[in-house]
């Protein structure tokens, strides 16, 4: 797999403004093996912003897939391996969309942290929803709890793993 990629951040009055752009290449293609990948153009653009003890980030995702050939199984187990891997790969459709937000909230002068990190894919209606707490214990011990949820229509990555990784969470980390 052949990746070339770019990043940029800057600031526009007030706010932070991000993007990473991708190009995916891989050294074969998906009519000679299944589970390789097509092509594809990845990118994320976001915006940051701060008020006090309140920051928020909200970002656009998008996938362009390139040679991108609309998929009827034939039912062969060829068939629904690359189908399971188009899933995997986020390449269920040519153009997707998806949007993400997480707004934080620092508490108790920056000892407590709240989160909410949503993710929706508009393209598919797969969603994640993962809110958060995180408490610093000492200057470098710091912990986390939270839980961690997946929803999406049968089908869909987030549709097949709800059940299976959808969870509460407890984090102990300790930075040196």
């Amino acid at each position: 797999m052949n990746v070339f990629g770019a990043d940029f951040s800057t600031t526009v009055g007030a706010f932070g403004l991000r993007g990473e752009f991708a190009y995916r290449r891989p050294d074969f293609t998906h009519k000679e093996q299944p589970f390789i990948p097509n092509p594809d153009f990845q990118y994320v653009l976001g915006m940051d912003k701060s008020i006090g003890d309140f920051s928020v980030i909200a970002q656009y995702v998008g996938r362009y897939v390139s040679d991108f050939e609309k998929f009827e199984t034939t039912g062969s187990s060829r068939d629904e391996l690359e189908l399971t891997n188009r899933m995997i790969a986020s390449q269920q459709d040519e153009i997707s969309h998806a949007v993400l937000m997480r707004p934080t909230l620092a508490l108790f002068h920056e000892t407590c942290t709240l989160e909410l990190l949503g993710y929706f894919n508009i393209s598919t209606e797969e969603w994640l929803l993962r809110p958060s707490l995180t408490y610093n214990l000492a200057d470098a011990l710091t912990l986390k709890a939270g839980v961690e949820r997946y929803s999406g229509p049968d089908g869909t990555l987030f549709g097949n793993i709800k059940d299976a990784l959808s969870s509460g969470f407890v984090e102990l980390k300790a930075s040196f």
